[in-house]
């Protein structure tokens, strides 16, 4: 046991050192030393907290130079050697996680390891500063996501609780951030006021990646009021920085920005080589992006290039440009980008003469322009500022003020004691004069009574519905995302209607090799207690083939019954709760496809030709008597187009008789819009279902997937 104890004490110092300096972001990243991470590339085995720091701190280093999968890699390695026993270390990954998925554009994934981060905050192991970069990070997140007024709210906590604690760190990220926040709403001066307090602070820190975020930001302002020349060497020093500390992201956004100095120059010069310099600025941008598969970025690579196009007269290469730039906006939900490229695209038809097409993305920008409530964000933003100002210079009194207030606060109480004294007297020798209105005061008293019962019980479902509509994010983030579903089934679509703010019905993709093993399952009940079944059934599947290694859909079926029951005999409860599943693995070279249904069906259309697998009337429960579900081979060939599905759509009530919607229609409409491309089908059905229902309520949740064999 003794030879391991040098390397104990190597990187045990060393992470101590990191700690000590910084709480947030280690002081060897902070610095641009990266040959201090050989150290930590050799965690010590025998001791978890160092090797679990380790790989932290690798991740970190990673995410800094953009190199995502090595951070992932060794973020994951932290997260599992953790396992809950050491709190800040498991916010310090799930900041860095998020982070990473932030950089990737995906917002649902980065949001639930941030607000993870956050539901630890309270905990005494949790250090501020940790806490200070999730509200930073939290800020980032709503800013990608148009949402300025939780923007603020995140940016500002986080500096606030930076200067308490005196993170210069945390000071110079929060400033710069607030920077690129108000350069968002135009108000340009408090923009450079805040890059400049940051570049202030970090003069005495040397922070490279961000000294390079403070001159992007400075040089967005200067742009923005007309000093193009100030602007391009602001630029030119952040793009400087960004490569030194091997940031790829913030190589891009330097990029981007030289390429509208050189798009401005080219406006007040006329010079078609400038004009070149900045296409081939927004091109890198578009690339630099493209390699770390930031969907934001690629947006402002697009739009640059197609903006270039315009200038030149080339309208087609242009609108195709921005088309491919609004898919990217849509698919990652960034709203602030959907409406002006609506706007870019209804200029290019209108240039075309193309009215109608014209008119339908003018359309589309007025309706999401009108969304963004710019004005009302702005002023939020406003009252946040405030609130920070004031916040502060209370902080910054002295304890005589403090003892001067509470004297103060005293004597107000005991005025209003005797205020409220005189008024109770009065109350009583007014019943005592006035006998007569002795009913009038009853029926007075009553109403009073059922009153504070109404607002107790407001105030019940309020936080009844809130901790659902937190349950409902956390459910959401266990289901596949749209872009992980069309990455595996580039033609596919569901349709997903929870009849309740959480749902018993869920869907579950998992890939193995060329094959993707994809499901469908209806767990008993729904809403709250359905969505606690379904988090128990869509557990068993993953440990069904994660941990146990099964591929047969069958046999993971009988594996996911046999851990359901295994989960419920817990209790000293008869629990009979299960579910209805359609699962199948899908091979889109080959076409083959293995398929296995606890009493919910597989629809096929194949050669034009409609066709059902019967699945086995068996659930995944406790059952007497239980027998083995068997596998069904489907070839399918390209164009081929397979559905999986619950019974909601069936059993609504609606129509002009208010009886069931039957699955003969439903097979029938399946069957009539099997030629449609799948996102219109979604839209269709979902049309359908509405008018079907009508005024009527959804009885059950609703889920159909649908994918064409590529």
């Amino acid at each position: 046991m003794y030879k391991y104890f040098p390397k104990i004490f190597i990187v045990s110092f060393f992470c101590l050192q990191v700690f000590i300096c910084q709480g947030q972001i280690p002081q060897f990243i902070v610095k641009g030393e990266s040959s201090y991470t050989d150290t930590l590339k050799k965690p010590a085995q025998s001791n978890t907290l160092t090797a679990l720091r380790a790989h932290n701190f690798l991740g970190a280093y990673y995410e800094g130079i953009s190199n995502y999968k090595n951070a992932l890699f060794h973020l994951y390695k932290a997260d599992k050697l953790n396992s809950g026993k050491y709190s800040d270390e498991e916010v310090f990954c799930s900041n860095y996680l998020g982070y990473i998925y932030w950089h990737k554009s995906d917002y649902k994934i980065a949001l639930y390891y941030h607000n993870k981060a956050l539901s630890l905050s309270n905990d005494p192991g949790v250090k501020r500063a940790n806490v200070a970069f999730t509200y930073l990070l939290l800020g980032e997140d709503y800013y990608d996501l148009g949402d300025y007024e939780r923007t603020s709210e995140y940016f500002f906590k986080s500096l606030n609780l930076s200067e308490y604690i005196n993170d210069s760190v945390g000071q110079i990220m929060s400033h710069n951030r607030l920077g690129k926040l108000y350069y968002k709403l135009k108000d340009f001066p408090r923009s450079k006021e805040h890059a400049w307090k940051a570049m202030n602070i970090n003069k005495k820190i040397g922070y490279i990646r961000e000294l390079a975020v403070s001159n992007n930001c400075l040089g967005n302002s200067y742009i923005a009021t007309g000093n193009t020349d100030s602007a391009v060497l602001c630029f030119k020093q952040a793009l400087f920085y960004f490569k030194k500390c091997g940031d790829v992201i913030g190589q891009a956004i330097a990029s981007i920005n030289l390429g509208d100095c050189y798009s401005e120059l080219y406006n007040k010069l006329s010079d078609m080589a400038i004009l070149d310099q900045a296409h081939d600025y927004y091109k890198m941008s578009y690339m630099l992006n493209e390699k770390v598969n930031n969907k934001f970025g690629m947006i402002y690579g697009l739009w640059g290039v197609a903006d270039i196009d315009m200038i030149k007269d080339e309208t087609g290469s242009a609108l195709k440009t921005y088309h491919k730039a609004l898919h990217l906006a849509r698919l990652i939900e960034a709203r602030s980008e959907q409406y002006n490229l609506c706007w870019k695209i209804h200029k290019v038809y209108e240039k075309k003469g193309t009215k109608d097409s014209s008119y339908v993305y003018l359309k589309k920008y007025v309706d999401l322009k009108n969304s963004m409530e710019n004005e009302e964000q702005t002023k939020m933003l406003l009252r946040q500022e405030s609130k920070y100002e004031i916040t502060k210079k209370i902080n910054e009194k002295d304890a005589a003020l403090k003892k001067d207030m509470l004297i103060e606060e005293e004597k107000q109480k005991r005025k209003n004691f005797v205020i409220l004294a005189i008024i109770l007297i009065t109350i009583v020798l007014g019943v005592a004069v006035i006998i007569s209105y002795r009913r009038l005061r009853t029926i007075r008293s009553q109403n009073q009574t059922i009153n504070s019962i109404n607002n107790t019980l407001i105030t019940q479902k309020k936080e009844i519905t809130d901790s659902i509509t937190y349950a409902r994010r956390i459910q959401e983030a266990i289901l596949p995302s749209e872009a992980l579903l069309k990455e595996a089934f580039p033609e596919s679509f569901v349709l997903y209607l929870p009849k309740d703010i959480v749902a018993g019905d869920f869907y579950w993709m998992e890939r193995q090799g060329e094959n993707t093993l994809i499901a469908v399952g209806d767990c008993t009940g729904h809403g709250v207690p359905g969505a606690m079944v379904s988090v128990i059934c869509s557990n068993a599947l993953n440990r069904a083939v994660l941990e146990f290694g099964i591929t047969d859909p069958g046999k993971i079926l009988d594996k996911t019954r046999e851990l359901v029951e295994e989960a419920f005999s817990k209790s000293d409860k008869d629990v009979n709760d299960g579910m209805d599943i359609s699962l199948a693995s899908i091979n889109l070279k080959s076409g083959r496809v293995l398929w296995a249904g606890a009493n919910n069906a597989l629809w096929y259309i194949s050669s034009c030709q409609f066709h059902e697998v019967a699945p086995h009337k068996q659930s995944i429960s406790k059952t007497e008597g239980s027998k083995p579900f068997p596998t069904h081979s489907v070839q399918l060939n390209k164009g081929d187009i397979l559905y999986m599905f619950t019974d909601g759509f069936a059993d609504q009530f609606g129509g002009e008789k208010g009886k069931k919607f039957k699955y003969k229609p439903l097979k029938e409409t399946v069957f009539k819009k099997s030629n449609m491309a799948m996102a219109e089908q979604r839209e269709v059905l979902k049309m359908i279902f509405n008018q079907w229902k009508g005024n009527l309520e959804q009885v059950d949740d609703v889920t159909i997937l649908g994918i064409r064999i590529g």
